[in-house]
């Protein structure tokens, strides 16, 4: 993740116009111009859209558009800096076609605290109930059939899924 002062200057200058500058040059207030445009909500336009996105669907990207000009204003992104900031999250997370990616959320309870450490360092035993246990070959085998039905076989070992019985 990129922190709030990460600016992409193709993202700046397909929605402004203006040559590649620096984000400590670009100004984060608005203009006159800027004013009205935001008073008609066509923050995005189509022909900016296919530029940022070329190879996503026609449709999915006027819907796309359609969504984040009556949206954007009421989120503070207004400015064409404040939209290349934000666009150019979009587009690292969904690429040119503007396709999400799923996540698989199957993590251990050490793999959740560490790759979600930032909140499972407030609330461990969350993680606790959440991640999924794993146990060794040996000790699943003294397991009875009906105590087996609840595991799952995961790259040689046995793990019991969070939302089981």
């Amino acid at each position: 993740m990129s922190n709030s002062n990460t600016c992409n200057p193709e993202v700046f200058k397909i929605l402004t116009g203006q040559e590649k500058v620096s984000c400590a040059q670009a100004s984060d207030k608005l203009t006159v111009e800027e004013a009205k445009i935001t008073q008609v909500a066509v923050l995005i336009t189509e022909q900016q859209m296919q530029k940022m996105f070329p190879d996503a669907n026609t449709r999915k990207r006027e819907v796309v558009r359609a969504l984040l000009n009556k949206y954007m204003p009421k989120f503070g992104m207004t400015t064409p800096l404040r939209i290349a900031h934000f666009l150019a999250h979009v587009q690292a997370e969904v690429g040119d076609e503007l396709v999400g990616k799923e996540e698989s959320l199957w993590y251990s309870v050490p793999s959740l605290k560490k790759t979600f450490d930032r909140y499972f360092k407030y609330y461990p035993e969350e993680a606790d109930q959440l991640g999924y246990k794993r146990i060794p070959i040996n000790d699943y085998n003294k397991f009875s059939q009906v105590q087996r039905k609840k595991y799952i076989l995961t790259n040689k070992t046995y793990a019991y899924p969070p939302m089981a019985g």
